[in-house]
């Protein structure tokens, strides 16, 4: 790549108009990412392949010259195409071949002799002897100027980068991570791993800083000098003998695009975030469809940590998602010519989040199958189903580009409504009218909702069925639990003749339990009874 493409300091602070011309030219341009990424793999190569490396090392000396090429060819400064670069790549991989094979001292010493001779050629320059054994020389001074210029770009990068920029990166990385820890208290085995593995982390960085191998310091840090006068040396060499050209400043270019459309300033951000998500929700959709879906779960499964409090964690995803989009497509982000593409990112985002939602479901699916349906879970599901609601209202609003105003009237109604269709359903009928009929089919774990919650009337009224259930402990305790709450509602009747405190369920459970008791009288005395209930009680909480 051409120095003259390369990113450059701002002219307008590092060459005043009334500076020389030529004193800019001492400054070099500062590093590039692929340079810095180059710098960090040689840098982990050479102390993993050689430093830490056993013996004579010669196949970690075959790691690092082979991957030199690669390395010096991507992170170079300035790269040229030249003929003698393929010839020079292909001699250092097949010395890395004998190296692997059986290598010796000679083999280490042309392979460094040759890393100088590629970086030369990957400027475009033919590597001729003379210039590379002054390039050589050099190497102390280039890699010393290189340096420099990393702390001078390090210093100035407040002032090169601006505040949009800045954002441009940090947000999305802020809202991936937002979500990336949603997913992992999703999962409780990611939560063990990712906290073992921390704390493994933390132990090897405390006993290396109790240990503190100055050695292997000193010895990266040559390698690392070395290394950047090699991605820089000849663009230094050459950029010193330029005089810089001041180019369009940042006020020129916004004078040259004064009158151009709409442009919503945070675009890019919003872009960025939107790119991050798309690509986190379709690792997390294939983690969540590989280890959830289509299998049976073993013995001592922690159904509550994935199907109660994993389908909570994933819910909250998707009310964020919903507050992520609302955020997005309003104000002038609407105007920005160039919004489609965010809707583009946006669709295949909603359609990912109603995957999820389908996942969600599918979680506390797997909580009713193992034990059964109680009130909390059918609130599950509602609340569920306000969230998937909401953020279709979004994906509209999107689409059509509503206003905030029309949004939040909306959603409230959803909530609203999903608020009184709880209150309307009659929660203790419903899960336990589920609950007996898979007992009845021979699935005993649906027990445990009677024995290990408050039941109201209209539950009792659903357990009469139950009375004739095959297994004894369970027909014998359900017998006990409505013959001791009939009792109670017997007990309590002087005190609710009164009109206002008439309950129809109430009624309807006193007039079948009075007839059930009067047809087949079930306990002697109430110690039979409360033995029966402790014993199904016992029985029943395997399931818990």
């Amino acid at each position: 790549m051409d120095h003259a493409n390369q990113p450059t300091l701002n002219p307008a602070l590092i060459a005043p108009a009334d500076r020389p011309a030529a004193a800019t030219a001492s400054i070099d341009p500062p590093p590039r990412l692929a340079e810095l990424s180059s710098l960090i793999e040689i840098l982990v190569l050479a102390d993993l392949a050689i430093y830490r490396g056993v013996g004579a090392a010669y196949a970690g000396w075959a790691a690092l010259l082979g991957a030199a090429p690669l390395l010096l060819y991507v992170g170079a400064a300035r790269r040229r195409v030249h003929a003698s670069q393929i010839l020079l790549g292909a001699m250092l991989l097949l010395l890395a071949v004998r190296l692997v094979w059986c290598g010796s001292d000679v083999e280490r010493l042309v392979g460094l002799a040759l890393l100088p001779c590629f970086a030369f050629a990957v400027s475009g320059d033919a590597p001729y002897l003379s210039g590379v054994v002054a390039f050589t020389c050099r190497i102390p001074y280039l890699g010393a100027r290189g340096l420099a210029a990393y702390g001078h770009a390090l210093l100035s990068f407040g002032q090169r980068v601006s505040p949009a920029t800045l954002i441009a990166v940090w947000l999305p990385l802020a809202i991936g991570a937002a979500f990336s820890l949603l997913f992992l208290l999703a999962n409780p085995d990611l939560v063990t791993a990712v906290t073992e593995t921390l704390s493994h982390l933390a132990e090897r960085l405390q006993a290396w800083l109790l240990d503190f191998p100055l050695g292997e310091c000193a010895f990266l840090a040559c390698v690392g000098w070395i290394a950047v006068a090699l991605l820089r040396g000849r663009l230094v060499e050459r950029s010193s003998r330029r005089v810089a050209h001041a180019a369009p400043g940042p006020v020129a270019q916004l004078s040259a695009s004064a009158g151009a459309a709409t442009v919503a300033p945070l675009y890019l951000s919003w872009r960025n975030s939107l790119a991050v998500v798309v690509l986190l929700y379709a690792v997390y959709l294939v983690f969540e469809l590989w280890t959830l879906w289509f299998r049976q779960f073993p013995h001592g499964f922690y159904y509550a940590g994935y199907a109660h409090e994993g389908a909570a964690w994933l819910t909250i995803a998707l009310g964020m998602a919903t507050a992520v989009l609302s955020v997005i497509f309003r104000g002038r982000t609407l105007d920005d010519g160039r919004v489609k593409r965010l809707q583009r990112l946006a669709w295949i985002w909603s359609v990912e989040n109603l995957l999820l939602a389908v996942a969600v479901y599918h979680r506390l699916s797997i909580y009713v199958h193992f034990n059964g349906l109680t009130p909390l879970r059918i609130l599950g599901f509602y609340g569920v189903t306000a969230v998937v609601v909401g953020f279709v209202l979004v994906m509209v609003k999107t689409a059509r580009r509503y206003d905030f105003a029309w949004l939040l009237q909306r959603q409230l109604w959803a909530l609203g409504f999903a608020i009184y269709l709880y209150a309307l359903t009659p929660l203790d009928y419903v899960s336990l009218r589920y609950n007996v009929a898979r007992v009845l089919a021979g699935d005993a774990a649906p027990s445990v909702q009677i024995t290990e919650h408050p039941i109201s009337s209209e539950g009792l009224l659903a357990l009469f069925p139950l009375l004739e259930a095959r297994d004894p402990v369970i027909n014998r305790g359900v017998a006990a639990l409505i013959d001791e709450r009939r009792d109670d509602f017997e007990n309590q009747a002087p005190r609710s003749h009164h009109w206002t405190a008439y309950q129809l369920a109430e009624r309807l459970f006193l007039d079948r339990a009075r007839l059930e008791s009067a047809s087949i009288p079930r306990f002697a005395d109430n110690r039979a009874r409360r033995a029966a209930w402790t014993q199904f009680k016992q029985y029943a909480y395997q399931w818990y």
